[in-house]
């Protein structure tokens, strides 16, 4: 995008002249908090950088909102005008900045609840009237706080204070957009207390989305580990039943985690990424939903073809799961996987823990199968 603008202005690209007008006018929208300007105050903050002299094709701002980094629009004031107004064509890079703004001057991290006390400016900012017409810059917020000092915007305002549901609201939307390291058990705390407003099971869906992360810490690891302890009934209770009724959504995870595995797994993909995706598909085959099992089976073996020495390992550690739907289906999932015929690292591996798994010997776990 520079260089077009760059190009056909004749401007010297080692000045850097398109970089220093979106900088000029990122602070200038950030200044008034709203994340625009009106045309006019725009064109004249960038006329010291590039003169025009009033000529469309010679003006940079002109040449940006061509380009579709700027989006120009009307609006009406509060006097009933229409004014044009210019601003970031991706509104969430504005939102990001003015949060920022608002916690670089107002957030104190060492007593981050004081920031948010009655007379405060997150105070102000977060319970006024028009609060609403700001969401973006909440949701913003909603991201960057925990990331900065571990809490979490709905704990930060007053039990007594306007707006709490716009807070709800902003960590309910944005939480899949913060930092992995930036979930703690408060986190998942909230999530499940959403889910008496949602009707969804809030803490499991976003466990499910970002279990293939490796950096957090309520990946499928932590899946596993609630899981596997449980008595099949209890587990079938709280789980099983709701992935056969969750995948049937349309912005279910579970689609989503076997959609991308599927398409995905025979390419180059981290490994510590891969076996939290191969964990969490394995557990879907606890589900009475026959079309949810096969989908992960056939995702599963696709992952898996590659990575024999993974295949084993899975086996080794479901060998003495409790459920025999879902020892079966991963096995026939490793030996589709070594079917495929991309390796033989591994094969040796997946021989033996299928072996130990269906003829047990002493320390080795149980089986189902006789």
């Amino acid at each position: 995008m520079a260089k077009s603008v760059e190009l056909r202005l004749g401007l010297d690209r080692n000045l850097g002249m398109v970089v220093r007008a979106l900088e000029l006018l990122a602070q200038a929208f950030d200044e008034g908090e709203r994340g625009w300007l009106d045309y006019r105050t725009a064109a004249e903050l960038l006329e010291p950088l590039h003169p025009s002299a009033g000529q469309f094709e010679r003006s940079l701002l002109a040449q940006l909102i061509s380009e579709g980094v700027l989006a120009e629009e009307p609006v009406t004031d509060e006097n009933g005008k229409v004014a044009q107004i210019v601003r970031f064509s991706f509104e969430r890079f504005s939102d990001h900045r003015i949060a920022r703004q608002l916690l670089d001057h107002a957030l104190d991290t060492a007593s981050p609840t004081n920031s948010f006390l009655l007379g405060t400016p997150l105070h102000t900012y977060l319970t006024r009237d028009q609060a609403y017409e700001h969401q973006g810059v909440i949701e913003a917020l909603a991201i960057q706080l925990p990331e900065r000092c571990g809490l979490e915007l709905p704990d930060a305002l007053p039990r007594d204070a306007k707006n709490r549901h716009l807070a709800h609201r902003a960590f309910h939307d944005s939480v899949l957009w913060r930092e992995q390291k930036a979930f703690t058990k408060r986190t998942m705390e909230l999530l499940q207390k959403a889910s008496r407003f949602t009707g969804r099971e809030e803490a499991l869906r976003t466990m499910l989305a970002i279990a293939t992360e490796p950096e957090n810490i309520f990946n499928a690891e932590h899946l596993h580990d609630l899981l596997v302890k449980l008595p099949m009934p209890e587990r079938d209770k709280g789980w099983s039943i709701y992935v056969a009724q969750e995948a049937s959504e349309d912005d279910s995870p579970i689609e989503t985690l076997i959609t991308w595995t599927a398409q995905n797994g025979f390419e180059m993909i981290a490994d510590d990424r891969a076996e939290l995706a191969a964990l969490t598909l394995t557990w879907l085959f606890s589900t009475s939903n026959r079309m949810v099992r096969d989908r992960a089976t056939k995702a599963l073996a696709a992952l898996l073809a590659p990575r024999l020495a993974l295949a084993a390992k899975l086996v080794e550690r479901f060998q003495a799961v409790n459920d025999p739907y879902v020892l079966e289906r991963l096995l026939g999932a490793a030996y589709g996987a070594a079917l495929q015929g991309l390796t033989t690292d591994g094969l040796g591996a997946i021989a033996d823990a299928a072996y130990r798994c269906v003829r047990p010997r002493r320390g080795f776990g149980s089986c189902p199968y006789p």
